[in-house]
């Protein structure tokens, strides 16, 4: 059963979404078993965040313990609605761009591309054409994050920052090169006072130039990852 159903979620992945239709999602119910099911919710990502999808999951589950309640003859508690992803857009739609602009002038001034003997050049995971993408899923161990988390402790960084040095690390090898820029996603909800609650897809990716100097130590790369991904969070889109 259960490999039926990863192939089943392999091949509705693929059936992807009609973006132009009435809805950019679908609910699937999946009867695995007398006793079991499965409910798969399928959204295309233009939709919503991660952190939005635990937002519409929380409310469904709110909803349902409202129903047993009012079954139950208990008193329903009802919470606030979420505030309108309108507020969002308007905001960051409304906001001076100018300073963003100036700031990553600055930050990308006399960056050059890797030429095409790099070897990000002849690293494609698509086939035939040579472009696609591939998802690569590696599980990380609470060992692993634990000691992480103490490593970014006695530095003052994140384990966030850590992935990214090892990012930075990773591209410049195959770059062959000691300066790499790459994409960094945000949260995106600092647009609007009461945005942790709000739903859609909120978060945007600021470029981020890091020097990656073969010299240079785990403490000297989790520095200079610090600084510039703090600097650029301040221009990120909400």
């Amino acid at each position: 059963r259960d490999a039926a159903l990863t192939e089943w979620l392999h091949d509705d992945r693929g059936k992807g979404l009609d973006l132009i239709g009435p809805s950019a999602m679908r609910l699937s119910l999946l009867l695995l078993g007398p006793r079991r099911s499965a409910l798969v919710w399928t959204f295309h990502h233009a939709l919503l965040d991660g952190r939005s999808s635990a937002i519409v999951l929380e409310e469904a589950l709110d909803g349902y313990d409202a129903q047993l309640e009012v079954a139950s003859g208990a008193a329903v508690k009802h919470k606030a609605e979420p505030p309108s992803f309108r507020r969002h857009v308007e905001a960051v739609n409304g906001a001076d761009t100018s300073g963003a602009r100036q700031f990553f002038i600055e930050q990308f001034a006399g960056w050059e591309r890797p030429d095409d003997s790099s070897g990000l050049s002849s690293f494609h995971l698509g086939r035939g054409s040579g472009h696609g993408h591939q998802e690569l899923e590696f599980r990380l161990s609470a060992d692993w994050f634990a000691s992480a988390e103490r490593r970014a402790a006695e530095t003052r960084s994140t384990v966030g920052s850590i992935l990214l040095a090892g990012w930075a690390v990773l591209l410049s090898r195959w770059a062959d090169s000691d300066d790499v820029v790459f994409g960094a996603v945000r949260a995106g909800r600092h647009a609007v006072p009461d945005a942790a609650r709000m739903v859609g897809c909120l978060i945007s990716t600021v470029p981020l130039r890091l020097r990656v100097p073969p010299e240079a130590t785990v403490d000297d790369l989790l520095r200079s990852v610090g600084i510039p991904t703090r600097l650029a969070a301040g221009y990120a889109p909400g």
